[in-house]
C-alpha cells in the first residue's frame, strides 16, 4: 500500500501527466491525490484519525493551494517539509511537558488499557526509563528537523521530478535509520540495566531488598489522575514480605502504630475508627467499606473539620515471597494531587521499611524530595 499510495503511484502519475503536457504544478498537485487517498482510507479503515495522518493530509492540501495560487512547483514540493518540521518541533517542545511525545506515541501504540500498556505506564516511575524516552524524543526531533531542512535544499536546487522522487524516498530512509538506532539504543540500555541489576544483586547478597526511601532515591511510584471532578492518586510498589504480613501491617492497629499513625476503633467490615497519621499530621475518622482478607481493603475517610469524604483502597497480590501493593486514594481536590502523591508514597515507603525492620523516614525531607516530580505528573491532570 505504501508503494502504491506514497511512492510509486505519485512518481508514475507525475511522469505520465508531464508526458501528456501537464504543467509541473498541475502534475504535482494531481499526483498528490494518491497520498491523500491513502491517508483518508487509513482513517476510514481504523475508524479514527491519528495526528500524523491529519498532519500529512493538511500539508498536501496547503501545498496544493499554494502551488495553484503561485504557480510555483517548489511550493507544492515544500509541503512535505512543513509537516516534518512541525513533528520535529513537537518532539522537542514536548520535553518541557510531563511526558515526551515519543513516550506518548509508544503508549498509544501499545494501548493504555492493555496489560503491556499498564506495565509500560508503571515503568515511568524510574529515572532511567524517563531518561531513555527523553533521549529518544530529542534524537527523533533533531532528525526530523534535519530532514525538513534537507528537503527544502533539495527542492530549491534540483528539478521538480528529481525533488519529487527524493521527497518520496527520503522520509522512509530517515524513519528506517531512526528505527534501527532505536533498536540499538534500546538493546544498549537493556544491557546497561541488566548489568546494574547484577551489580546490585552481588552487592546486596544476603540482605533484604530495600523498598523504603533508603533505596528508592528518585523512584516515583505513583500516577495521578482525576475522575468526576476529584483527584485520584495511585501508588504501586513491590514489598519484600508475604501477603499475610502486609495485610496484618495494614489492618492491625498495633502494627499500624509502628509506621502509619495512631488508629483506634474497629477495623473489621463496617467498623469505624479514629486516626492520626504521623507523616502528614492528618486527623479524622473512617469506616471500613470492604474487607476481603488478605487482598482488598477499602475505607471511607473524613478529615476533622471537613464535610467531604475520601476513599483509601489497598489491593494486595502475592508474587512469590513478595507482595505487590497498590494504594489508591480518591476524593481530594484536583489541585492537591501532587501533594497527596508525594505523601502517599512516603506512607508506602514507610510500610516497606517497617516490614524490612527499619524505621520511618524523615517525612518532611522525603516529601520535599518527591514533590517536584509529582508536580510534573500533575501538569497532565485536568
Amino acid at each position: 500500500m505504501i508503494a502504491i499510495f506514497d511512492i510509486g503511484g505519485p512518481l508514475l502519475a507525475y511522469n505520465l501527466l508531464r508526458a501528456h503536457g501537464f504543467s509541473p504544478v498541475a502534475a504535482l498537485v494531481l499526483s498528490g491525490v494518491l497520498p491523500a487517498v491513502g491517508v483518508v482510507s487509513g482513517i476510514v479503515r481504523r475508524r479514527r484519525a491519528d495526528a500524523v495522518g491529519i498532519l500529512v493530509l493538511a500539508g498536501i492540501v496547503v501545498g496544493a493551494i499554494l502551488g495553484l495560487v503561485s504557480r510555483n512547483p517548489k511550493l507544492v514540493l515544500d509541503e512535505g517539509s512543513v509537516g516534518t518540521a512541525v513533528f520535529g518541533l513537537l518532539c522537542l517542545g514536548s520535553l518541557a511537558t510531563a511526558r515526551p511525545l515519543m513516550y506518548r506515541m509508544a503508549l498509544e501504540f501499545i494501548g493504555h488499557d492493555s496489560p503491556q500498556g499498564r506495565e509500560f505506564t508503571g515503568l515511568w516511575q524510574y529515572d532511567e526509563f524517563r531518561h531513555v524516552f527523553r533521549v529518544i524524543t530529542i534524537v527523533w526531533g533533531v532528525a526530523y528537523l534535519a530532514e525538513a531542512a534537507a528537503r527544502v535544499v533539495i527542492v530549491q536546487c534540483t528539478p521538480a521530478g528529481t525533488a519529487l522522487a527524493v521527497s518520496k524516498f527520503l522520509p522512509y530512509a530517515v524513519a528506517a535509520l531512526l528505527v534501527a538506532w532505536n533498536i540499538g539504543y534500546g538493546r544498549q540500555q537493556k544491557r546497561k540495566g541488566e548489568a546494574l541489576a547484577a551489580e546490585y544483586a552481588n552487592a546486596s547478597e544476603g540482605e533484604h531488598p530495600m523498598t523504603s526511601s533508603e533505596h528508592a532515591g528518585q523512584r516515583i511510584l505513583g500516577t495521578l489522575g482525576s475522575a468526576d471532578g476529584v483527584g485520584v492518586v495511585r501508588v504501586q510498589d513491590r514489598v519484600d514480605a508475604s501477603i499475610d504480613a502486609v495485610w496484618s501491617a495494614l489492618t492491625d492497629p498495633v502494627r499500624l502504630g509502628h509506621w502509619l499513625g495512631e488508629v483506634q476503633g474497629d477495623l473489621r467490615l463496617g467498623g469505624e475508627y479514629q486516626a492520626r497519621f504521623f507523616s502528614s499530621g492528618w486527623e479524622g475518622t473512617g469506616r471500613v467499606e470492604a474487607c476481603e482478607q488478605p487482598r482488598h481493603l477499602l475505607v471511607r475517610t473524613r478529615q476533622s473539620g471537613k464535610t467531604v469524604d475520601q476513599f483509601i483502597e489497598a489491593t494486595l497480590t502475592a508474587d512469590g515471597g513478595q507482595t505487590v501493593l497498590v494504594w489508591e486514594e480518591r476524593g481530594m481536590p484536583v489541585a492537591y494531587v501532587s501533594a497527596y502523591g508525594a505523601g502517599i508514597q512516603v506512607h508506602v515507603e514507610d510500610l516497606g521499611a517497617y516490614l524490612a525492620g527499619r524505621g520511618r523516614c524523615d517525612a518532611d525531607a522525603r516529601w520535599a524530595q518527591l514533590h517536584p516530580a509529582y508536580q510534573e505528573l500533575a501538569a497532565d491532570v485536568g
